[in-house]
């Protein structure tokens, strides 16, 4: 139980009136007075319980003088059983005791207690006993309509006190710094001033670093969705592809048709082949069949040829015969004859026999030109007859070729289709195969990004509604404070109590929520992807299109920051970026571990500088700018007054 005394003289005759006012709950209530002359001493008891509330009044007194004072005890407040704060006489003129639960729901827990304590000593000058037990009857009607106002002030305590246990750990490391230099007993005002000031600095780094990771998160979130984005453009990409794997079938499809027409040609041209070899069949019976006339023919000729020479023989054993014949005849008659003319017969003689050989020889050269000729007529005519027939035979044998040198080109060009379907087939099944992998790969990205994201989000939400909630809590307690202390110093200045000296500090605190905007222009080729708030890092990324190489050896990065320097880099020659490659150019001052291996490190520059307005250019060899980056702030202002009224 804490309470606070306070002590009135006057010339004349002094007075000394202890008001005690105990708030307890608990059953038992109980209600006396009494007083005395002279020095009078009034306790009054209030009791809370499930009866109602009661009062109790003690009085005793004593005559005395003293010197017009006023004194204040000591402000002893316990939050928790762990945590004490004693304020001196600078504090507040109001001791409140809170031990237990507290309020709960508008109402008094059994097992808590809590207790006002108001001492006050008077003393009067002139006064007689009687006038002092008139004045002790009116104070105690007075006092017992102020109970109410009392009470109910008392509850809004309660409350109060209440929500103060609420507080997060950083009011918790307030009201421990506040008990501990409550303890130190500062020297000087400007001390606590000071101490006070230290600590709402403390909570303000605390919200603005907290505000520096929302940033963070903020930039996080932006390079996510860059992510997303080109995520989002390869999942573009796989349907772009698609549709081409699309178009393949539909090719593959016009390549099956013709396939089956060429098929069905090559079915007409076996049945054309097949109909030219039937003819080609008959054909060559044909000219069997006339080779075996020839042959016949030639046969006969031979047979005639020799029937001729037969015939010859004959003819020559014919005319020999004859010759014989007539020879001997004319033996026997030049033998009859010889002796009657020898010399006539055998001159007749020879000359028959000249004209017989002579007749011979052109009857055997007429029936040998004869069979000669009738020879050479029939071997004309089967030459004639043959080269016929092999000129019949060769129409069909060169159609047979041309047709076979068709079906050749045809058939060629049927394996070709069919190697170029099963390879369509075998692109189209890999495209597939690809193209599912591909998806579910991205799914999975997407769906992971998506969740990263969400978490990511939540966590800001609720960063935010924490720091919002801890303002909110903030400005309420400051105003219930201002709320609470105008309270009592009305109520102080109703019951007749002066203050001496009363020192009221503002503080007028201005807390600027900065949100970082992000704006990228002209990034052809190459684009400034990321800068590090704190000024850790910059990223460059290659976006070239259609895809490229980029040498930015050579290249300068030229950042401004405010007002301060501004801040030139060369990058080191033989750079080279490939296509969709991102490079990273830190400063000497980084602090990080987790450094890529190809990273760039900015000798002699400590930091790329961190500010609120900031803007980084890339310059290539000519001086051209090649990429920009520029962050700027959007700023909103919350203004908070904090009083404080001290002795």
């Amino acid at each position: 139980m804490s309470k606070v005394e306070f002590k009135r003289g006057e010339a004349s005759q002094s007075k000394k009136v202890t008001i005690k006012q105990e708030r307890q709950y608990h059953e038992s209530s109980s209600t006396t007075a009494s007083h005395q002359n002279g020095h009078q001493e009034i306790k009054m008891e209030t009791s809370f319980g499930s009866g109602g509330m009661q009062n109790k009044w003690e009085t005793s007194g004593t005559n005395g003088s003293a010197g017009n004072s006023v004194t204040r005890s000591i402000l002893k407040e316990r939050i928790s059983d762990k945590s004490e704060i004693e304020v001196g006489s600078m504090l507040p003129r109001i001791a409140v005791a809170h031990t237990g639960t507290g309020r709960l729901s508008g109402g008094y827990s059994g097992a808590g207690t809590r207790n006002l304590a108001i001492l006050t000593d008077a003393e009067y000058f002139g006064l007689s006993p009687d006038i002092s037990n008139k004045a002790t009857e009116m104070f105690l009607a007075s006092t017992g309509r102020e109970s109410t106002t009392l009470h109910s002030l008392n509850d809004r305590l309660a409350l109060y006190m209440a929500r103060i246990q609420q507080l997060e750990s950083e009011n918790q490391k307030v009201y421990e710094n506040w008990n501990a230099v409550s303890k130190a007993t500062f020297s000087s005002d400007s001390d606590k001033y000071t101490e006070y000031t230290d600590q709402l600095l403390s909570l303000r780094s605390s919200i603005d670093q907290a505000f520096a990771s929302k940033a963070e998160v903020e930039a996080q979130k932006l390079v996510l969705e860059a992510d997303l984005r080109n995520y989002r453009f390869r999942l573009n990409e796989i349907e772009s592809n698609h549709l081409q794997l699309s178009k393949y079938k539909a090719t593959l499809t016009e390549s099956r048709s013709e396939v089956g027409k060429l098929q069905a040609r090559f079915e007409q041209l076996t049945a054309n082949l097949d109909t030219f070899c039937r003819d080609n069949d008959s054909g060559w019976n044909d000219i069997r069949k006339k080779n075996e006339e020839w042959g016949r023919m030639i046969k006969n000729c031979i047979t005639l040829k020799q029937q001729g020479h037969a015939r010859m023989d004959e003819l020559m054993t014919f005319v020999h015969d004859v010759q014989e014949q007539m020879v001997m005849k004319l033996e026997k008659k030049t033998h009859v004859e010889h002796q009657q003319s020898s010399a006539e017969l055998k001159d007749d003689l020879a000359q028959a026999i000249r004209d017989i050989n002579i007749e011979y020889d052109m009857i055997s050269e007429q029936a040998r030109k004869e069979t000669e000729k009738w020879y050479q007529l029939k071997f004309l005519e089967a030459k004639q007859m043959a080269e016929r027939k092999k000129t019949d035979w060769k129409f069909p044998h060169a159609k047979a070729d041309q047709f076979k040198r068709e079906i050749e080109t045809v058939c060629a060009d049927i394996t070709i289709g069919e190697r170029e379907v099963h390879e369509l087939e075998k692109r189209v099944r890999m495209s597939n195969e690809e193209f599912t992998r591909l998806k579910l790969r991205h799914k999975e990205e997407l769906f992971e990004h998506e969740t990263k994201m969400r978490h990511m989000l939540e966590e800001r939400q609720r960063m935010a509604v924490m720091l919002q909630s801890i303002l909110d809590t903030i400005q309420v307690h400051d105003a219930e404070m201002a709320i609470y202390r105008t309270m009592l110093e009305g109520e102080e200045r109703r019951i007749g109590i002066i203050t001496t000296k009363k020192r009221q500090i503002q503080r007028q605190n201005t807390m600027a929520i900065t949100t970082m905007a992000y704006y990228k222009t002209k990034g052809e080729n190459v684009r400034i992807k990321f800068c590090d708030l704190l000024g850790k890092y910059i990223v460059l990324e290659n976006i070239s299109n259609p895809a490229q190489d980029q040498h930015i050896g050579g290249w300068q990065i030229h950042r401004e920051v405010d007002n301060q320097p501004k801040i030139d880099y060369t990058i080191p020659a033989n750079v080279v970026l490939t296509p969709g490659e991102t490079i990273k150019v830190y400063s000497t001052d980084h602090g990080l571990d987790d450094v890529e291996p190809d990273a760039l490190t900015a000798d002699h520059l400590d930091t790329w500088g961190a500010g609120t307005h900031i803007n980084t250019i890339l310059l290539n060899k000519d001086g051209v700018e090649m990429a920009s980056h520029v962050q700027s702030p959007e700023r909103s202002h919350d203004s908070s007054t904090m009083s404080l009224l001290a002795d």
